[in-house]
């Protein structure tokens, strides 16, 4: 594969599943600082930072395992 294939389908493959999570993310620590806590606009606005934070750690991961671990394995099992 070549270097512009692999970022093409690195981006494909990792975008959607990244935007995903932030967004469940948002969600999940936003209803639970809601239920935690009674000033909920303070939650709302600190939501977000956690939200990015997986994305970008998960978007991240991901390339590294594309990059390292999934083409030895591709590699390694290939059929000739």
């Amino acid at each position: 594969m070549s270097g512009s294939d692999y970022g093409h389908t690195h981006f494909q493959r990792n975008f959607p599943a990244a935007v995903c999570d932030a967004i469940f993310t948002f969600f999940a620590v936003w209803l639970m600082g809601k239920s935690r806590f009674t000033n909920n606009g303070d939650v709302l606005t600190a939501s977000p930072i956690p939200a990015i934070a997986i994305a970008a750690g998960e978007w991240f991961f991901y390339k590294y395992l594309d990059r390292h671990v999934v083409d030895e394995k591709r590699t390694l099992f290939r059929i000739k």
